[in-house]
């Protein structure tokens, strides 16, 4: 069996990415690991959600207390949220988050658990 020069290229790119693709796939799949934008989220909060051109604004308000959506995954690539009426789950590529905005309002206190 003869191999020519791209044959033998497409057999070395693919012997190495496909480990690569597993790994990032394993890394990014990981429910409730906040990094990076989502570091101030945990899963249970309730969030406000705004959209504007494209973009998401995500609202947290004195740790989570108050909000129009509660989040339900944290993940790498995404974010999962479900409305106050438990009808609707959206989810949220990192990439269409704009910023996530924390307001610590004085004088309200947190629930306690």
């Amino acid at each position: 069996m003869k191999f020519n020069n791209l044959t033998l290229v497409l057999v070395i790119i693919c012997a190495f990415s496909t480990p690569l693709a597993i790994a990032q796939t394993d890394a990014g799949n990981r429910v409730g690991s906040a990094s990076g934008i989502f570091q101030a989220l945990k899963v249970g909060q309730k969030v406000s959600l705004k959209e504007s051109f494209g973009q998401y604004e995500i609202g947290l308000l004195n740790n989570g207390e108050f909000g129009s959506h509660t989040i339900v995954e944290i993940n790498s690539s995404h974010l999962v949220l479900i409305d106050i009426g438990q009808i609707t789950r959206s989810w949220i590529p990192v990439s269409a988050v704009k910023v996530v905005a924390w307001t610590k309002v004085p004088g309200v206190l947190p629930n306690k658990p």
